[in-house]
């Protein structure tokens, strides 16, 4: 019975170990500079991109936090240097991504 107590003790403490190791605290891409319209307007734009949030986190700012990592990912994946938002919200964000070259 000790036997079991001290597993299942272990195996909580390695499950609470590797969820936090996860966490994002830096920044998600900073290879992509978050801009003015004023800023890009040499610039060009290769997309307009939005994304919701997660709703099966229960943890919102989490949830928030993933919709802008995926925004990053993806305004990356076109290549674009420069983000303008457009709108950020609990629920969704849209960005226009640009390629600037400087």
């Amino acid at each position: 019975m000790r036997r079991i107590g001290w597993t299942v003790w272990m195996l909580g403490l390695l499950l609470m170990l590797t969820a936090c190791g996860h966490w994002p605290f830096a920044d998600p891409q900073p290879a992509l500079v978050e801009a003015e319209w004023q800023q890009v307007a040499e610039c060009q734009q290769v997309g307009t991109l939005s994304e919701t949030v997660n709703t099966a986190r229960i943890v919102t700012p989490l949830a928030r936090r993933e919709m802008v990592e995926r925004l990053y990912a993806r305004a990356q994946s076109l290549g674009a240097t420069h983000l303008v938002w457009v709108y950020r919200t609990d629920q969704t964000a849209a960005v226009r991504a640009y390629r600037c070259d400087e």
